[in-house]
């Protein structure tokens, strides 16, 4: 038989309240939860370190925290895609959308046909190529050059 997870109670309620965008609530519930892991952190699911850093994020403000829970519990043997969409939309809220896609990427290579996944990882669009190809992307030509010739002759 399987042993119970310590704090499994404490983390299907802050799962439940993650559920109804109740962050502050959900952050309550996961740190209660990583109490049973004080004696030994290493034991702690990655999938409860996730959830817990997209909470604090999302309920508290605390991105940067909330991105290092998200990595950290990424690194544990025990994923879920949820993971890598908590770090994705946290890397997003932060402008890191290199990072964003990069986790969505990452937790493709391991859920190859993750709906969820893979309906993000469209959101993302494909960015056409630069109009001058020897310039750098984030040239100044190639960005005044994009807009005016990539721009409806409506909006002109």
């Amino acid at each position: 038989m399987k042993e119970k997870m310590p704090g499994l109670e404490e983390f299907q309620l802050g799962t439940a309240y993650l559920k109804e965008k109740n962050y502050k609530e959900a952050a309550h519930y996961f740190r209660k939860a990583l109490l049973f892991y004080q004696e030994n952190p290493n034991q702690t699911p990655g999938s409860l370190l996730s959830s817990y850093g997209y909470a604090t994020a999302m309920g508290e403000n605390q991105i940067k925290e909330g991105v290092a829970f998200c990595k950290k519990g990424i690194q544990r043997k025990d994923q879920v895609p949820e993971q890598y969409l908590y770090l994705a939309e946290l890397c997003l809220i932060n402008r890191r959308k290199g990072e964003a896609y990069q986790a969505l990427e990452d937790g493709l290579k391991i859920f190859k046909n993750n709906s969820r996944l893979s309906q993000k990882i469209k959101e993302f669009g494909v960015r056409k190529k630069p109009l001058l190809p020897i310039l750098e992307r984030s040239h100044p030509v190639n960005k005044v050059l994009g807009k005016i010739l990539r721009e409806p002759i409506s909006k002109r």
